[in-house]
């Protein structure tokens, strides 16, 4: 079976999604704008740049189809009907849903970003605007790069112990002297020290499964996956979910 999304979160209140490369993040991304403008919501667009800015999303951006944060690498929101978006390759998209505060964040999370603390930042800017506790979020972690794929210079190597000493665990010297990085491993200690309670990652290698995903290590591919997440709207069909298994 061709699988065009799959399905990260999928509950009475809240969606989340990640496509595969049966469609590009960049039409994806254009079928919710219009999907959201029918029901007065929105579409977040971050423009990335491998930070740690997180954008706040209320109720000023409702109906206006398509909105663009720049030099930002997520966004959080508490309204319904807007979908926060981030693009991937090979890097980690990080989604969060508060069920007792009503509240989502997405980011997205390369090397440089989990170096400096993106997951954390999620957790601390959601907490900072909606009461958002960790030990009540549900966090999932998407399909992205593993340790199999994610080869690294030993200076990247020493960047990660120097801010991490205990990651360690999650750094592997192959025979030949090269190291690789477990990404998603690394992110959800830093979830857990964070208090999180339930954080979970696909096991599902965007590199290695070149067939289902783009990506640019293996092949140096320009388009990307979209990984979405929204509040469903109460008292309408709200966005499209996906018909796809979930992970």
């Amino acid at each position: 079976m061709t699988v065009t999304e799959l399905k990260i979160i999928d509950d009475r209140q809240v969606f989340a999604s990640f496509t595969t490369r049966q469609t590009t993040a960049y039409e994806r991304r254009e079928a919710l704008a219009r999907e959201a403008e029918g029901i007065g919501g929105a579409v977040v667009w971050p423009h990335l740049v491998h930070g740690t800015d997180i954008a706040v999303v209320g109720e000023e951006s409702q109906g206006k189809g398509l909105v663009v944060f720049e030099d930002h690498d997520g966004a959080v929101t508490d309204v319904p009907g807007i979908a926060l978006t981030v693009t991937c390759g090979d890097c980690l998209p990080v989604y969060a849903w508060d069920p007792v505060h009503r509240a989502i964040g997405l980011v997205h999370a390369g090397w440089r970003g989990i170096l400096a603390g993106i997951a954390a930042e999620m957790v601390y800017v959601m907490g900072r605007e909606y009461g958002s506790r960790p030990e009540d979020l549900q966090v999932r972690i998407g399909p992205g790069i593993d340790a199999c794929c994610f080869e690294v210079k030993e200076d990247c190597y020493g960047l990660f112990l120097d801010k991490y000493p205990w990651a360690e665990d999650y750094m592997y010297r192959r025979p030949d002297g090269s190291f690789t990085l477990d990404l998603k491993g690394i992110n959800l200690e830093i979830l857990t020290l964070c208090g999180v309670e339930d954080a979970l990652a696909s096991e599902r290698c965007t590199c290695c499964e070149e067939d289902v995903f783009y990506s640019w290590r293996s092949r140096k591919e320009k388009d990307r996956m979209l990984a979405y997440i929204y509040i469903k709207v109460e008292g309408t069909p709200g966005f499209k979910s996906a018909e796809d298994p979930s992970l």
